[in-house]
């Protein structure tokens, strides 16, 4: 009859092998760094979702006043709001040169 015999010893000594594409260095401002990312894509893409939104609703307006007016309206709110989000982004990055941190940096690829 055959025992099963397990060595526990070498087994704690093996180490995993770490991911090479893993980046080790997660911290605080990393966090930051990467949330700040997150919203201002997704604010982004609001922006430009209410563009593209105010256009449509201009051209299938049919040449009432008020609905042109609203469509006008949310169109200038947008632009408005991407002028925002790039002003913030510069003060931002601005900032992070000054106090010389990196927090927010933007690549681009993967």
């Amino acid at each position: 009859m055959a025992v099963l015999q397990l060595d526990f010893q070498q087994a704690g000594s093996d180490a995993l092998p770490g991911n090479p594409n893993i980046d080790h260095n997660v911290g605080f401002a990393n966090l930051v760094g990467d949330i700040l990312q997150i919203v201002m894509v997704v604010a982004l893409l609001l922006l430009l979702f209410f563009l593209v939104t105010g256009a449509i609703q201009w051209i299938t307006s049919g040449g009432d006043s008020g609905k042109v007016e609203q469509a006008r309206n949310k169109m200038m709110y947008a632009v408005i709001g991407i002028i925002i989000l790039s002003a913030s982004v510069a003060v931002f990055l601005f900032v992070q040169y000054i106090l010389g941190i990196e927090v927010l940096t933007f690549t681009a690829g993967g």
